[in-house]
């Protein structure tokens, strides 16, 4: 499960696909516990700690978005001190006409 989720975070899945595997794992659990009621299903998921595959990848990509954000944030800080830098020496130095 984790090299399959692994992988379906750099494909862009639309609500269908996601709802397809959460699907999946939902018949799994039933076929597993030989019963037809999600409650009883949904219940043995939350006490095995095992999540649907759609809140899993939901949870990846905002940590992503988070961590990416940070790095943007970053570099615009970085870019912005060699701008004045730039702009400082610019300044500074003679130009020769």
């Amino acid at each position: 499960m984790p090299i399959l989720l692994y992988g379906f975070e750099v494909c862009n899945l639309c609500k269908r696909d996601l709802y397809s595997l959460d699907f999946a794992v939902n018949r799994f659990f039933m076929k597993l516990f030989r019963t037809s009621d999600i409650s009883v299903v949904a219940y043995c998921r939350e006490m095995f700690l095992f999540d649907l595959p759609s809140a899993i990848l939901k949870k990846r990509s905002e940590k992503f978005d988070s961590v990416s954000l940070n790095y943007i944030e970053l570099l615009v800080k970085i870019l912005y001190i060699f701008g004045l830098l730039f702009f400082t020496l610019c300044m500074i130095l003679p130009t020769s006409e």
